[in-house]
């Protein structure tokens, strides 16, 4: 059977999905790296790393697929000839985690990851190689930008995430949404479908509430730290196996940051569950009672708590070290000078 689409990423949680999709509806595939200028290739699916299975990596989204850097991409298209269509998974995040003056936020929208958002930055660089490889050799190519992403395999993941608590944002957590994985699998095969080109925001209809989430999460309400504490934290905690996404993950759970799904799903893509049943998937997964994952929001609360304590404490001291020499005249009363000093930088 000669193969019309080729999937960069089959592997991961994601493409698993999207391949099975594929198959259901009779459409010939094959993995990247057993095309060649030779196959009939209609359109590259691009989702992540053929690797990502095999490594050590902290997934951001929930889609379970981790962007491939420029040369990366480069050298692994390399051997296709072009394609009719690119198909290409970003992220949401790429729109930054800034305050915005209109939600839900839109396509329109000039995408600005910050510094430090190593993964919203690879996707958004993905983005541009594509556009320019696209515009180049004529090839259409559509863009997705899903939101948070759940899944029942990945209620581990969730458990342990940072979108889990808020991103230590207190009740000051701001409205969240969440996509099923399988109607983002769904949007990636209805763009083959229809071949779309542009742009395209995946999202559930609506957002949740603070209050609404912390319903369904069963938990109290959640440890508010100022952000350069959260950081800190969760440096100090990371290497003990606490989390199983990366510290960039903190500023978009604690933004305003939901997406408006208008455009994809004025191509007839329609979301088959809501962010409130996305949520309770992953919940339901754990097979903990109400009563036991509010137990268990407890005792991740008081843990980050001492562990906030802990973090304090190791900074103030780093800092002592690095700020004052012993026996030096400034270093009368400066334990307490410094501690104040960093608590402020801190807040």
């Amino acid at each position: 059977m000669t193969e019309k689409v080729a999937v960069i990423g089959h592997q991961t949680h994601l493409g698993r999905r999207v391949v099975g999709r594929l198959e259901e509806l009779g459409l010939g595939w094959c993995p990247l790296t057993k095309a060649d200028r030779r196959s009939e290739v209609r359109t590259l699916i691009v989702l992540g790393d053929e690797r990502t299975p095999e490594k050590d990596f902290l997934d951001v989204d929930g889609t379970g697929c981790e962007p491939m850097d420029r040369d990366e991409l480069a050298s692994t298209i390399e051997r296709l000839g072009s394609p009719g269509q690119v198909v290409l998974l970003s992220t949401g995040m790429v729109y930054g985690p800034a305050a915005h003056e209109k939600l839900p936020l839109t396509e329109d929208l000039v995408p600005r990851p910050p510094a430090g958002a190593r993964f919203a930055r690879a996707r958004l660089a993905a983005e541009r190689f594509f556009g320019s490889w696209c515009s180049e050799r004529s090839v259409s190519l559509a863009i997705l930008r899903p939101v948070l992403t759940l899944a029942e395999d990945r209620s581990e993941w969730f458990r342990r995430s940072l979108w889990r608590v808020g991103g230590f944002a207190g009740r000051d957590v701001p409205p969240m949404q969440a996509l099923h994985l399988d109607d983002l699998a769904s949007a990636v095969v209805l763009a083959v479908e229809r071949r779309l080109e542009g742009t395209f925001n995946v999202a559930p209809d609506g957002w949740m509430s603070p209050d609404a989430l912390r319903d369904v999460l069963g938990g109290p309400g959640r440890l508010g730290l100022p952000y350069r504490l959260a950081e800190a934290v969760v440096g100090v905690t990371r290497p003990l196996g606490f989390w199983s996404t990366p510290s960039e993950v903190l500023r978009y759970a604690r933004a305003d940051w939901v997406l408006a799904n208008d455009r994809l799903r004025s191509h007839g893509w329609t979301p088959s569950h809501s962010t409130e049943e996305a949520f309770a998937t992953v919940i339901s997964a754990t097979g903990m009672s109400a009563r036991r994952r509010q137990q268990v929001a407890l005792g991740v609360t008081a843990a980050v708590g001492v562990a906030a304590a802990l973090t304090v404490r190791l900074l103030a001291r780093k800092a002592r070290r690095s700020q004052i020499e012993p026996g030096s005249p400034s270093s009368i009363g400066a334990n307490s000078t410094v501690q104040l000093s960093l608590e402020s930088r801190l807040s």
